[in-house]
């Protein structure tokens, strides 16, 4: 897989000022409150001062936004799984770079996809064992091939919360992480424990609980792979069985689980239902809308919570302990300074201590223990996010904006349509001016809303024209459950995505055919399509684990190479 190839632009290539959206065709904004600098690279001073207003009221004051205890809501893992999940759909140099002179998005060097645009989970394997064969262990008979994924020790334990005691629903590993042996271009001497993770890609060490996530998924890998090797496969099959295994289970739990929460259940059922139109061939180049690259990608920060119980030493009959704080989190990453904390003496040591390892039974539902819940979806965003330091770490520059900020700026610089603009496209519910006044959230504290009212009025026009970032997190307040899931348009524009990233090519390694067949299986009993069920692969039997891999790639192989037509048109 050649990453970074034009196959993977995002439908930039021939793009002007006045047609940047594969989606919306045609639809560009022309905000008449938002102006850019005469070299358009950024917004003008005036429009800088409105963005960077709303942004500092963007936020919550209280706990009442993330209690643990929210039955209708979406358990909090999900949150980071759908990082992890945006993380391998697109990875563009624009969110470290400026677009040239006069460019914008027709800048296709900032635009270009590194990663592929398929859910093949290269976020995950890289270029798998032939491309990228550091990322896994060697054979322990030595020139036999590789199969199994390199894993971190954990650090010593931090003395103020005790001592963790490790089962099914834990994964006892950090990333593996390089260990320097020599000074630094700086001069400094190595300070210990690894820092640098050996991962594909190294957004997902940005915090402790996204590299997690990516623990989890090399740790089922690993007991997959194993299963496989303990059957009496060869060597040299083990890790082409075990990727399709995990990636068709991985697509399956996208359809089955995570977008049956995080979309319209309309929507859904449009999509995801099993009557698509189908046709053979997979020549078409897929790409994805800067609708959803800049915009409708960032809803997870609609989702963050203020704390989590990372395990049960985060818990006591008052709660979440401090430790649990966000800014605590956060800094557990090889990338600290790139959401530096708004408290500077708050540092964390590399690798992950034994007792901060992830509880997965509080993240999502797996049995009987209450998970903690995401923040419902809304525009009060948890603090953390409004008062986070953002580095670029292209360039080393303090940029000094906060997340929800830059959000917006994107929207406005590269003209992305607004949140109406796309409703009115879609033919769905447009929320009126007066929808948009943060008063009609249903929950969170009456002065955050009030605070963000004050700021939304002192911005002529902003509430009829309001960036898409901001559109749908409003929308999803209203529209989708009181901050559930989604509203219409977010969720239209995050299933054509997902639609659009299950198509096949023969540059996905064959893993995983998504036909019609495959919709109904993603939702069988007998499919991997939960992250419960995903979890549980941990503790099955060894020789079942096997068995059902094979039952699984089988019928993979066989399966004929199709792909998804976009029958679901526009409501117009």
């Amino acid at each position: 897989m050649a990453h970074g190839n034009s196959r993977y632009l995002c439908n930039m290539t021939d793009m002007t000022q006045n047609q940047i959206s594969p989606m919306f065709e045609g639809l560009v904004s022309n905000l008449s409150w938002a102006q850019m600098t005469e070299d358009n690279t950024k917004p003008d001073s005036a429009t800088e001062k409105y963005l960077q207003t709303i942004a500092s009221r963007m936020k919550h004051s209280g706990h009442q936004m993330s209690v643990m205890d929210d039955p209708d809501g979406i358990p909090a893992g999900y949150t980071y799984l759908l990082q992890f999940i945006f993380h391998d759909l697109t990875r563009s140099r624009i969110f470290n770079s400026a677009p040239s002179h006069n460019q914008g998005l027709n800048n296709t060097a900032s635009a270009s996809n590194l990663n592929s645009p398929q859910l093949d989970l290269d976020t995950l394997y890289g270029g798998g064992i032939e491309v990228t064969p550091g990322l896994y262990e060697r054979h322990r008979k030595g020139a036999a091939a590789r199969y199994r994924f390199r894993m971190g020790k954990l650090g010593p334990a931090k003395a103020s919360l005790g001592i963790l005691a490790h089962g099914s629903n834990t994964c006892p590993y950090d990333l593996a992480r390089i260990t320097d042996t020599v000074d630094d271009a700086a001069g400094h001497s190595p300070s210990g424990g690894g820092i640098d993770p050996i991962i594909s890609d190294w957004r997902n060490d940005t915090h402790l609980l996204l590299s997690q996530i990516l623990v989890l998924f090399m740790h089922v890998h690993n007991k997959v792979a194993d299963a496989i090797a303990d059957s009496g496969e060869k060597p040299e099959n083990i890790f082409r069985l075990t990727r399709q295994f995990i990636v068709r289970s991985y697509r399956y739990i996208i359809v089955n689980d995570v977008m049956r929460r995080i979309i319209d259940g309309h929507v859904h059922e449009r999509f995801f239902g099993g009557n698509q139109i189908m046709e053979d061939g997979t020549t078409e180049t897929i790409s994805h809308s800067a609708e959803f690259i800049f915009a409708v990608s960032r809803i997870g920060h609609g989702m963050v919570r203020n704390q989590y119980p990372v395990n049960s030493l985060f818990l006591n009959d008052k709660g979440i302990i401090e430790a649990g704080f966000i800014d605590n989190i956060l800094t557990f990453s090889s990338f600290n300074k790139m959401l530096s904390s708004s408290n500077p003496a708050l540092s964390q040591k590399l690798p992950v201590p034994q007792n901060w390892i992830v509880d997965w039974r509080l993240f999502f539902k797996l049995d009987q223990t209450k998970p903690a819940y995401a923040q419902r979806i809304s525009p009060l965003l948890a603090p953390r996010l409004t008062s986070a330091r953002f580095d670029n770490f292209a360039t080393g520059e303090a940029v000094q904006k906060s997340i929800p900020y830059l959000d917006m700026e994107r929207c406005i610089r590269f003209r992305l349509p607004t949140g109406q603009q796309i409703a009115a496209k879609l033919g769905v519910d447009i929320l009126s001016s007066s929808d948009m006044r943060a008063v009609n959230i249903p929950f969170g504290g009456d002065e955050d809303k009030r605070q963000l009212d004050l700021a939304l009025d002192s911005v002529p026009n902003f509430r009829d024209e309001t960036p898409l970032s901001y559109y749908v997190l409003q929308e999803a307040a209203l529209a989708g459950n009181n901050g559930v899931h989604l509203g219409p348009v977010g969720s239209e524009i995050v299933a054509r995505t997902i639609t659009d990233a299950l198509k096949c090519s023969t540059e996905t390694h064959n893993i995983g055919i998504f036909d019609a067949n495959e919709f109904e299986t993603a939702k069988s009993e007998k499919a991997i399509n939960t992250m419960k069920k995903f979890i549980d692969l941990l503790s099955m039997d060894s020789g079942k684990l096997a068995d059902l891999v094979r039952a699984s790639t089988d019928g993979a192989e066989k399966a004929r190479f199709v792909r998804l037509k976009r029958g679901q048109e526009f409501a117009e």
